[in-house]
């Protein structure tokens, strides 16, 4: 049993439909139609010697010429006298043209039958063809569509042009800028004080935690400038690692002034204090208490909390 299609009339538009119309010589007229939703191509050949010319060369004054500025005219000019119809189905394209208002002593009604187009690869491949186009079509719609914001909720909007995530708090202070997965913060992100608007924290996210490496700000973050802040590792929120400690030396210059070893958010080892005299850098050594077990305070944390973690951000 054949399948029955249900022709439906299209709204046609350039959007929908993409025409071209080529003479190829005085004789002959190539007219394709591409429906640009699904990538299928439809064709007609008109040649002068054709039945079809013979059947309609009285309505344009037997000028072969003429019908190609008509198709031209129809589908390329707004203002044109003339108007089509299209009727796209399974395998063919119903095309009239009629005029717009009608005229006492003229009269145009021309009707054309395109065909699917079939390559030589077969239907099959052209309809993975058209699948293909379809799929490349979308990407490209959604491509356009990443340039916009996109509101998840209440707090948090997705901003397209920049590939990041941006949280808010109830006074519509931005108080985070980077990645998300799942819900919570990950992978590259800024931390923002939402009174000052000064970054607290820039680096890397894990779970929404503080995690791997990061620069964490010491500020009262009430609308003093810091001048103080720390380069370290960071497990799970709290310093794990080295940790180097840097000050703005006279508000200009950057100063490393100390380095320390941490886990778990505890400073253990020897305390290197760097200090400025004149051009040189003299450094003097503190020592602290040796490495320990030490309990991991996050007390969001469900895995074992007191497993030393040498540095292992992963």
């Amino acid at each position: 049993m054949a399948d029955i299609i249900m022709a439906e009339t299209m709204d046609v538009s350039e959007e929908t439909y993409k025409f071209t119309i080529d003479l190829i010589d005085i004789n002959s007229i190539s007219f394709n139609i591409m429906n640009t939703n699904t990538g299928v191509k439809y064709y007609l050949n008109i040649k002068k010697e054709d039945e079809w010319f013979n059947k309609n060369s009285h309505k344009i004054q037997n000028d072969f010429s003429q019908l190609y500025h008509i198709l031209n005219d129809c589908v390329d000019n707004n203002e044109s006298e003339f108007k089509y119809d299209l009727l796209e189905e399974k395998d063919n394209i119903n095309f009239k043209i009629s005029m717009k208002n009608k005229i006492k002593f003229f009269k145009l009604d021309l009707e054309f039958n395109l065909e699917r187009y079939i390559s030589e690869n077969g239907l099959t491949d052209d309809r993975l063809n058209s699948l293909e186009y379809r799929f490349n079509k979308l990407k490209e719609e959604f491509n356009k569509f990443k340039g916009n914001n996109i509101r998840i909720n209440n707090n948090i909007i997705y901003d397209g042009i920049q590939g990041e995530y941006k949280i808010y708090n109830e006074c519509n202070n931005l108080v985070y800028k980077g990645g998300m997965k799942n819900g919570k913060r990950d992978g590259e992100g800024v931390q923002y004080c939402p009174d000052s608007g000064q970054i607290i924290y820039s680096g890397n996210f894990k779970d929404g935690y503080y995690h791997g490496k990061g620069i964490l700000k010491e500020t009262s973050c009430r609308g003093v400038a810091s001048c103080h802040h720390k380069k370290a590792s960071f497990n799970k929120g709290l310093l794990n690692g080295h940790v180097e400690h840097y000050i703005l030396h006279r508000n200009i210059e950057e100063f490393k002034q100390q380095d320390s070893e941490s886990c778990n958010g505890f400073i253990y080892g020897d305390l290197y204090y760097h200090q400025k005299n004149g051009s040189r850098v003299e450094t003097h050594i503190q020592k602290q208490h040796d490495k320990v077990t030490t309990k991991h305070t996050n007390i969001a944390i469900l895995d074992n909390p007191y497993v030393i973690n040498d540095n292992q951000n992963n």
